[in-house]
């Protein structure tokens, strides 16, 4: 599947849901423009990083990229379009396998060192994680 035609797929989807959905489609199509004319499994994780973090300092755009592009690729991999690599999943492996490669490559789980030298979880709890 081409890369525009998965983005396409999922503005309308956000649309459907009543969302007005402009802004984060702007940046999705740019992500498009910036990989150009490339099916799914042709985008590399080192490409969407590289489209992420932009030129010059990071900013709070880059967060806002982040956010739209784990949307997106978590809609995908939901689909089974894709894995975060580029590389279409393993029927097989189930939801978890999926789940970890989110976690794996979005780094879902933060984690701080506090004055004990303690591993502090950053992560919202399972509650408001609901939430989300």
């Amino acid at each position: 599947m081409r890369l525009r035609n998965l983005v396409e797929a999922y503005i309308a989807y956000k649309r459907s849901l009543g969302m007005s959905f402009v802004s984060d489609a702007a940046v999705l199509r740019s992500f498009c423009r910036a990989m150009g004319d490339a099916s799914v499994e042709a985008v590399k994780l080192q490409s969407i990083l590289a489209f992420i973090a932009g030129n010059g300092a990071q900013t709070t755009r880059w967060g806002l990229k982040f956010r739209i592009l784990r949307g997106f690729y978590r809609y995908a991999l939901e689909r089974a379009f894709t894995d975060v690599a580029g590389r279409r999943p393993e029927r097989a492996a189930g939801d978890g396998a999926q789940h970890q490669v989110l976690q794996d490559a979005f780094g879902s789980t933060r984690t701080a060192t506090d004055a004990d030298s303690k591993r502090v979880s950053l992560a919202p709890s399972s509650t408001s994680a609901a939430l989300w």
